[in-house]
Order: C-alpha cells, then sequence, then structure tokens
C-alpha cells in the first residue's frame, strides 16, 4: 500500500472516530499495560477510575507502541521541546524542589 492511500484511509478514520458519540470517547490520564496468555490489555483509568478495557494482540500491540512514538517525536519536533514521561517529570518537580 502507497503512502497516499494509507494516509486517505487515516483521514477517513480520524473523522469516523471523531464522530463517534460521546459514550464512545475517553480521555484518561493513566494508563496500565498487562499481558494475558494470548492478548495485551490496556487498562485506562481517569483520575484513577478505570474507564476502558482495550484487548488488543500483540502484533497490534507493538505496532501501537511504534505508531505512539512517531506521532510523540513528531509532536516534539512541532513544539520545540520534549515531551517529558511521568517519571521524567516527576523527577523533574522533585530536583526542583529540593533545589528551592
Amino acid at each position: 500500500m502507497n503512502q497516499s492511500i494509507d494516509e486517505d484511509l487515516m483521514r477517513s478514520n480520524l473523522r469516523e472516530t471523531l464522530a463517534l458519540t460521546k459514550d464512545r470517547k475517553f480521555y484518561v490520564n493513566e494508563v496500565e499495560v498487562a499481558a494475558s496468555s494470548v492478548d495485551i490489555l490496556l487498562i485506562m483509568s481517569w483520575n484513577g477510575e478505570p474507564e476502558a478495557l482495550v484487548n488488543v494482540s500483540p502484533p497490534v500491540a507493538k505496532g501501537l507502541a511504534k505508531n505512539i512514538l512517531k506521532a510523540i517525536a513528531s509532536l516534539e519536533q512541532k513544539l520545540g521541546q520534549k515531551v517529558y514521561d511521568l517519571e521524567e517529570l516527576e523527577g523533574e518537580i522533585l530536583s526542583n524542589t529540593l533545589e528551592s
């Protein structure tokens, strides 16, 4: 599949996703990852309260991880700054607190 077709499909999927009803859209600020014998489980929560459970096959999970890292790299390039993960943010907060 060439890139133009991939981009067209992605735009189409994005339009369909944005049109989903509110009860099918989630904002989460925590994601736990677990593995069963055959699936990868994404446990998505909002302020400690579970919102959704997503089961994906290992190949899909691996592709998702790559796509997320690619999207973050693109965002960092657009913003001109690093996007910190939670451990890095906690370290920054702790070091700033210790310096004060």
